[in-house]
């Protein structure tokens, strides 16, 4: 899990594995 995935909630949308 890259930092930006828990500063980007849209990003944890896109991609949940990460």
């Amino acid at each position: 899990a890259d930092p930006l995935t828990f500063g980007n909630p849209i990003r944890l949308t896109v991609n949940p594995s990460k």
